[in-house]
C-alpha cells in the first residue's frame, strides 16, 4: 500500500473498513499503529442495530484516529436508516464529530441517504464511489437527479472513486469513462465536499493503483482547468471534512 502511495505522490491516506465484523476494527487498530502514513480510519459499526451500534461508537474512543464509521450495505434498502427511532445513532455520531460513510448503489439507497441528511443536519455524511454512476450501462438518469438532490444537503460530501459494484460490471476500467459523472458532481457539489479517492485494493481487480489514481487525477485536472492543482478535491477537502488535523 505505502509503495503505491509514494509512487502516486500521496503523503497520507484514510483506511476504510471492508468487512462487517468487529474483528475488522481490531485489525485496523493494529495496522494503523504501525503506519504513520495513515491520517484517519473509518471503522466498522453495526449501524443496522441501534444498541450494538451505540456500544461500538462509544468504544471507538479507545481506537486510534477514528474519523468515521461505516458498514457495508450492498443492496439493503436502508429502511433502518430512515426509521425515526434510529436518529439516536445519527445524533451520537454527530456529537462525537464522526462521519457516517456509506456506499449506496441503488436509487432507493440514495433516497434514504438524502432523508437521513435532512433529518440529521449536524451529521456529516460521506457517499462513497460517486454513488455508483451508471457508467457501464451508459446511463445518466435517475442517478444525476439523485446526486443533485444529495448535493442540496450541505452535510453531504462525496468520494470520487470507483466501487466494487461498478468494477464488477465492466471488463476493463478506464478513468475517462467517469468524466461526465465527475463533471456532474462538480457542478452540484462544492469542491470542498468532493474527495479524490482510490478504493485500494478493490480497484486492482481491473486496473493498477497508478492507472486509477493518475487517470482520475487527469480527469479532474481537465475539468477544473488552470486552478486544478490548488483544488481542495486533491486532499484539503478530505482533511477538513474528516477533521483529520483536529483529531490527529
Amino acid at each position: 500500500m505505502q509503495a503505491n502511495l509514494k509512487a502516486a505522490g500521496v503523503r497520507s491516506t484514510i483506511l476504510v473498513q471492508s468487512r462487517n465484523a468487529l474483528e475488522e476494527n481490531d485489525a485496523l487498530t493494529t495496522y494503523v499503529r504501525e503506519a504513520d502514513f495513515v491520517g484517519g480510519v473509518v471503522y466498522y459499526a453495526p449501524l443496522q442495530r441501534r444498541t450494538a451500534a451505540l456500544s461500538v461508537i462509544d468504544a471507538l474512543t479507545s481506537h486510534p484516529k477514528p474519523c468515521a464509521v461505516r458498514c457495508l450495505v450492498a443492496r439493503d434498502p436502508l429502511s433502518w436508516a430512515r426509521a425515526p427511532e434510529h436518529d439516536v445513532v445519527w445524533r451520537e455520531l454527530a456529537a462525537r464529530d464522526l462521519c457516517w460513510e456509506v456506499a449506496p448503489i441503488t436509487c432507493e439507497q440514495l433516497e434514504a441517504v438524502a432523508e437521513v441528511a435532512a433529518r440529521a443536519p449536524d451529521l456529516r455524511i460521506v457517499v462513497d464511489h460517486l454513488a455508483r454512476p451508471p457508467a457501464p450501462e451508459g446511463g445518466f438518469e435517475p442517478w444525476a437527479t439523485l446526486v443533485a438532490k444529495l448535493a442540496l444537503r450541505p452535510n453531504v460530501a462525496m468520494k470520487l472513486s470507483v466501487g466494487l459494484d461498478l468494477l464488477q460490471s465492466c471488463q476493463c476500467f478506464q478513468p475517462e469513462a467517469l468524466k461526465r459523472y465527475i463533471a456532474h458532481a462538480l457542478d452540484h457539489f462544492s469542491e470542498h465536499r468532493l474527495f479524490l479517492a482510490s478504493n485500494w485494493p478493490v480497484i486492482m481487480m481491473r486496473a493498477s493503483y497508478a492507472t486509477v489514481w493518475g487517470g482520475l487525477s487527469d480527469v479532474l485536472k481537465d475539468l477544473l482547468g488552470d486552478n486544478a492543482t490548488a483544488s481542495p478535491v486533491f486532499g484539503a477537502a478530505a482533511i477538513a471534512w474528516f477533521r483529520l488535523c483536529e483529531q490527529h
